[in-house]
């Protein structure tokens, strides 16, 4: 992920910070020329690629002038983002007093947690250059919006303008952020795989503050190379078990809490692709061949400790790759839901047993309904904030749970424990604890209940694991 700079000497950008941020005489400065000289500027290029309407965010809006500006001349919803709280309460001032309906975020633009599609347009400008990768900022711009546009400072007079206040601050603008040609800017944003440019150009300013920037449209599903786009209608949902570190040397168990989530799925009549990456070398091409079917969504399992790094790495191959929303389920996401879903990689979160609230969710999500009323999920909501629903009650009769779909696994590759020499598979046979280990997810996630299997089911299951897959020994698990 990209880095703000200062790029050569932090020391100096503090130095610049402390002159053109802070300083009674610059700031009212920056702001005047800002308002009446570089805002109709940045303003009318930004005007011309958006319509009445339209949601719009200034990411890096500093004073917030530019975002006042547009939100006086256009009807559009318009919203600052900046990460410094002290600019933030400066742009809230100068918006309250030039009465701008706007509304101003604090947050990072190299860390967007905006959901995907969120606004129609974000742009910035004089923020880009601060960036050790600007590429990487611009595509977190194009996933959270379907319009880009970029101004830089171009390499001409303002340069050379700049350069000059070394005598007052004992350095120049070349010593913590890039300059850019127009040519470089187009080239830069034309190696994004997301966006497709729309337009560019430049424009001056009292003759000396010149600036080059480029609008770019998200790409479309027909030229997307990864051709996919949401697909509400989808009847086709992944399911991806991550690794999970040091235990798989021991033994590599069967993924029993992902399989129960295809079980009630697959009852309800979802086509299920089942992916275990502890034991499938090529889980990333079968990935990738499932979401170019543009499936309903991505469920992955999170267990808290190494499994959460893999979890990570498969959401952002799928959101790479696909509109998909990802879907994380288990102990990490029920202990931590709030952090988990702050993440701009996760979407929806499943707090607690899953097979009923997937079920719920897989159908809203298809009929494109609201989430406000299923239980057990947390969620961003169209503003981006966090939406904790009411946890789901928990299943009191384990016997009435779907068979386990064993055909999306290959048994063989599975193994509890040896036991004389042979493999043995595991049977969940009861879910919880009644007891108080401080350490334990069970405090959180059962609520200290233990239910179990009637012993007719586990018979029935042991029978079915010796004469249908000749599975000789079982090990029982909860």
């Amino acid at each position: 992920m990209s880095q703000y700079l200062p790029h050569n000497n932090p020391d100096k950008a503090q130095i610049w910070d402390k002159y053109f941020s802070r300083s009674n005489f610059f700031l009212p400065a920056l702001i005047w020329m800002q308002k009446k000289v570089l805002m109709p500027k940045f303003t009318k290029s930004v005007s011309a690629f958006i319509n009445d309407g339209d949601k719009v965010m200034e990411a890096g809006c500093g004073t917030a002038m530019n975002t006042i500006h547009l939100a006086q001349t256009r009807a559009v919803k318009s919203y600052g983002l900046d990460m410094a709280p002290e600019a933030l309460s400066r742009a809230r001032v100068i918006a309250d007093r030039e009465n701008a309906n706007i509304k101003l975020i604090k947050g990072k633009i190299e860390n967007l947690t905006f959901p995907d599609n969120y606004f129609d347009m974000v742009w910035n400008h004089g923020v880009l250059e601060h960036y050790d990768e600007p590429l990487s900022v611009v595509d977190q711009m194009a996933r959270v919006s379907n319009r880009v546009f970029i101004a830089v400072p171009r390499k001409t007079l303002m340069r050379k303008f700049l350069q000059k206040i070394k005598i007052i601050v004992g350095f120049t603008p070349d010593d913590i952020f890039h300059w850019y040609t127009e040519d470089d800017l187009v080239k830069m944003v034309d190696k994004s795989d997301h966006l497709t440019i729309r337009d560019h150009g430049s424009f001056n300013a009292l003759g000396v503050f010149s600036w080059t920037w480029v609008c770019a449209d998200k790409i479309n599903s027909s030229s997307n190379k990864n051709n996919s786009q949401p697909n509400t209608a989808s009847n086709k949902v992944v399911l991806i078990y991550p690794k999970s570190g040091l235990w798989e040397k021991l033994s590599i168990r069967l993924p029993l809490s992902l399989l129960h989530v295809a079980a009630v799925l697959i009852k309800e009549g979802f086509d299920v692709t089942f992916i275990d990456q502890r034991v499938d070398d090529d889980w990333e091409k079968k990935l990738l061949a499932a979401l170019a079917e543009n499936p309903l969504f991505v469920g992955v399992s999170s267990m808290t400790g190494t499994q959460i790094h893999h979890a990570l790495k498969i959401s952002e191959l799928v959101k790479k790759n696909s509109t998909a929303p990802t879907i994380w389920g288990g102990v990490h996401v029920t202990l931590l839901p709030e952090q988990t879903l702050n993440h701009p990689l996760v979407d929806i979160g499943v707090l607690g047993e899953g097979e009923l609230t997937i079920v719920e969710l897989a159908h809203a999500l298809q009929q494109n309904q609201p989430l406000n009323d299923i239980k057990g999920v947390i969620f961003k909501d169209s503003n981006g904030d966090l939406i904790k629903n009411e946890r789901r009650e928990m299943i009191k009769d384990l016997d009435i749970l779907p068979e386990l779909p064993y055909h999306l696994i290959d048994l063989s590759q599975y193994n509890s424990f040896d036991y004389q020499g042979e493999k043995s598979l595991d049977i969940s046979t009861s879910r919880g604890c009644p007891f108080l280990c401080y350490f334990c997810y069970n405090t959180i996630f059962n609520h200290n209940r233990w239910r179990a299997h009637s012993a007719n089911w586990i018979i029935m299951e042991m029978k079915k694991f010796i004469e249908k897959y000749q599975v000789k020994n079982v090990f029982f698990s909860r």
